[in-house]
C-alpha cells in the first residue's frame, strides 16, 4: 500500500519539492531492482512516463537492523542527499513498514544514527501491542527516544473518504443530520467489515491476533468514535483526539456476554481456518469472526448499543456504517420499517437515508424507499484518494488529526482487553464454526437483535 500512495502524491504533485525516497532492509537488491519491485505493484493504466520518474527519486540502501554502524551508513546517503538538494539540512520521515516486533528496537536505533536535520518524524503502523500492557511497553520504550508529537500512529481507516466524511456529514448539516444522532432517536449503530476472502497464506501473522486485535479493536471503534463524539473546535488540532478520548473512557470494557466469536470451516473446495498450511497450531481457537457490543455512557449515547462486526470468508465483501432510528411513534403508521443513515465505504463510496414513503396508487400503502449519494454518480470527475494517501500527506504536513494519540490508544484496548483474555483462558468456548461464504454465526444475528437492532 505504501508505494502505490507515494506513487500517487508524486504524480499529483502533492510530495515536497525534491522529495526523495529511499528503501532500507536486509534484501540484496541495487536500486534499479528495487525501483522495479516498488512499481511493479502500480496498477497497469498509469503513466509510464511518470513510473520513470517516480523511479528516479528512489534509491536503496541495504543494512542490517540491529547495528548501528549499517545505520550509521544510512546516514552517510540521508546526509549526502541532504548536502546535494537541500544545503546539507532536510525534513525526515521515517516510516517502519516491518513488524511491530521490530518498532523499539529500529526506533531507538534511528534516534541514535539518524535524527538529524530540521524535523524528524516516525511512522508505525498497527498493532500496536496485544493488549494494555504490552501497548503500554511498547510506547513508553519508543516514548523515550521520541516526543510524542514527533510519533504518527497510523491507523489508515482514518483516512478512509466515507470515514472523514463523517465529520463534514455531521456537523455541517447540524439543522438535519446531527440532531438525529442521540439516545432519543438511535436505537442502535453497527459498524462492520465484511470479507469474502479467507486467510489464506497469512495464518501465520493472522493466528497472532485474531479478528478483534486486527479490526475491531483499532479501525471498527474508530469509525464508531466519529460517529459518537461531540463537536471539536477544529479540524486540524488536537481537538478531535481530545472528543474521541472522552468518549473512550465512558465505554465500560467489552463482557463475553455482549460478544460472538466464530471460526470459519470448509466449505466445498474452500478450506477452513485450520486446514491452511501457515496456520502451525492446528487446535488454533483464533476468531475469524468477531462480533461486539459496547455502550456509550455520555449524555448522548446512554443506553444506544454501539455493534461493531467484522469477518473473514463470508458471503460478500461490505463496510458499512448503519445508523438505525427508532421506529415512528405515530399511531397513523405503526408498525413501519426503522428508518436507517448508511454509510458505505465497500465496494463503493455511497450515502444512503431510508426512508419511510406511501407507495404509488389509490391506496395508502407504506413501504421503505432510498434516498442515496452515489459518489460516482454525484462526483463523476474527482477522484478518491487511497487512505495510505491521505495519512502519508497528513504525515507530510504535519497534521496529527488522523493519527491515535498515545492516551487514546491505551484507552482503546483497556476496553477490549478483558475480553481478549476471556478468550484466551481456558474457560472460554471454542469459537462458533460457521461455513466458509455464509453470512457468519447465527449467534451474531441473534445478539444484535437482543440489543435493539432490526435486520432490514
Amino acid at each position: 500500500m505504501t508505494y502505490p500512495a507515494l506513487f500517487a502524491l508524486f504524480r499529483d504533485e502533492q510530495l515536497p519539492k525534491d522529495t526523495r525516497i529511499l528503501g532500507y532492509a536486509r534484501s540484496d537488491l541495487d536500486d534499479e531492482k528495487f525501483s522495479d519491485q516498488v512499481t511493479g505493484g502500480l496498477s497497469d493504466d498509469v503513466d509510464k512516463g511518470k513510473t520513470e520518474e517516480f523511479k528516479k527519486i528512489n534509491q536503496y540502501v541495504r543494512g542490517a537492523y540491529d547495528e548501528d554502524e549499517a545505520f550509521q551508513n544510512l546516514e552517510k546517503e540521508l546526509q549526502k542527499i541532504a548536502d546535494d538538494k537541500f544545503g546539507g539540512e532536510s525534513n525526515r520521515l521515517y516510516y517502519l513498514a516491518l513488524p511491530p516486533s521490530q518498532f523499539t528496537a529500529l526506533s531507538e536505533k534511528i534516534k541514535k544514527n539518524n535524527y538529524k536535520g530540521l524535523t524528524n518524524r516516525l511512522v508505525i503502523e498497527k498493532p500496536f501491542g496485544k493488549d494494555t500492557d504490552t501497548c503500554r511497553d511498547m510506547m513508553e520504550k519508543i516514548s523515550k527516544d521520541w516526543k510524542e508529537e514527533e510519533i504518527y500512529r497510523i491507523d489508515h481507516f482514518l483516512g478512509e473518504e466515507m470515514v472523514r466524511n463523517i465529520t463534514h456529514l455531521r456537523f455541517a448539516n447540524d439543522q438535519l443530520i446531527e440532531p438525529l444522532l442521540c439516545k432519543e432517536r438511535v436505537a442502535a449503530v453497527k459498524v462492520e467489515l465484511l470479507e469474502e476472502f479467507g486467510c489464506e497464506g497469512r495464518g501465520g501473522y493472522f493466528d497472532e491476533f485474531g479478528m478483534i486485535r486486527d479490526v475491531i479493536q483499532n479501525h471498527l471503534l474508530q469509525v464508531a468514535l466519529a460517529v459518537a463524539i461531540e463537536p471539536p473546535s477544529s479540524l486540524e488540532d488536537d481537538s478531535m483526539r481530545d472528543e474521541k478520548l472522552k468518549v473512550l473512557k465512558s465505554i465500560k470494557p467489552v463482557k463475553y456476554t455482549e460478544a460472538v466469536w466464530g471460526q470459519y470451516t470448509k466449505s466445498g473446495k474452500k478450506p477452513g481456518y485450520l486446514d491452511d498450511e501457515s496456520v502451525e497450531n492446528k487446535e488454533s481457537k483464533t476468531e475469524t469472526f468477531a462480533s461486539t457490543v459496547l455502550y456509550i455512557n455520555t449524555p448522548r449515547w446512554e443506553g444506544v448499543p454501539f455493534i461493531l462486526k467484522s469477518g473473514k470468508a463470508l458471503d460478500r465483501n461490505l463496510s458499512r456504517i448503519t445508523i438505525q432510528l427508532k421506529p415512528t411513534s405515530s399511531k397513523l403508521f405503526g408498525g413501519t420499517k426503522s428508518t436507517e443513515l448508511r454509510i458505505e465505504m465497500i465496494p463503493s463510496e455511497k450515502i444512503y437515508f431510508s426512508i419511510q414513503t406511501k407507495t404509488p396508487g389509490l391506496e395508502n400503502k407504506q413501504t421503505t424507499g432510498e434516498m442515496v449519494l452515489d459518489y460516482k454518480s454525484a462526483f463523476p470527475n474527482d477522484r478518491v484518494p487511497d487512505a495510505y494517501e491521505t495519512v502519508i500527506r497528513a504525515v507530510l504536513k504535519g497534521n496529527q488529526s488522523l493519527f491515535v494519540r498515545e492516551d487514546e490508544l491505551i484507552a482503546s484496548w483497556e476496553i477490549f482487553t478483558p475480553l481478549l483474555k476471556y478468550l484466551e483462558g481456558k474457560e472460554s468456548a471454542s469459537p462458533i464454526g460457521y461455513e466458509y461464504g455464509s453470512s457468519g454465526p447465527k449467534e451474531a444475528t441473534e445478539l444484535e437483535k437482543k440489543v435493539g437492532f432490526q435486520t432490514q
